[in-house]
């Protein structure tokens, strides 16, 4: 929608199975999952269970390009606060998710990628790392609950422990309800500082 969670302007990335990418708005566009997507909240799996349990993860090779560009706006200072990961179920966007948050808190990123080596790749890899909040359903839940919310919110209003960069992924986006949605928005809208929001999706259009 226009409103709620895309108010922040967040940039979604192409559909993670086109190798050949167009850029990230404004410049890129936004691409639906596929048709095939079903209409149920689905937690993440597949990818996404893998991404969760590697000490250091590396995005699809599709997905490279769009790393490169987005940790070169970061070292730019024009990385927006908000991003959103919006493509077809199991086509490695948690993946790219996980990967992005770990090189942006990486002392050392190169290639695109966190060095493995630093003190920050370290406790990535120990996990979780201090900086970083990752908000999946909980459970046998399908769904993101407010209570998980609040705690991203006062994740948010931290100072960062380590090298200024703090990072929150949420996963899936759409098992927000509304209610958690509104209570995510001024966190959106308002971000602590160095805070970066990723936001994974396989059907943005049940976002707010």
């Amino acid at each position: 929608g226009a409103g709620g969670l895309f108010r922040t302007g967040a940039p979604v990335l192409p559909s993670a199975r086109h190798r050949r990418a167009g850029p990230v708005p404004g410049g890129g566009r936004r691409r639906r999952p596929g048709s095939g997507a079903r209409a149920t909240r689905e937690p993440p799996s597949g990818d996404a269970a893998v991404a969760l349990n590697a000490p250091i993860q590396v995005p699809c090779p599709w997905h490279r390009e769009e790393m490169q560009r987005l940790l070169e706006q970061h070292a730019q200072g024009r990385l927006p606060h908000a991003l959103l990961l919006a493509g077809a179920a199991g086509s490695g966007k948690f993946r790219l998710a996980q990967s992005l948050a770990q090189a942006l808190l990486c002392e050392n990123p190169s290639a695109g990628l966190a060095c493995g080596q630093c003190h920050g790749c370290h406790l990535s890899a120990a996990g979780p790392h201090p900086d970083a909040h990752t908000l999946v359903p909980e459970g046998t839940s399908l769904g993101i609950k407010i209570d998980q919310v609040r705690r991203l919110v006062e994740f948010g209003t931290r100072t960062a422990q380590y090298n200024g960069a703090r990072v929150a992924l949420i996963a899936p986006a759409e098992g927000l309800n509304r209610s958690a949605q509104n209570a995510l928005l001024k966190t959106l809208e308002e971000p602590g500082r160095g805070l970066v929001l990723i936001l994974v999706s396989h059907q943005p259009s049940l976002l707010l």
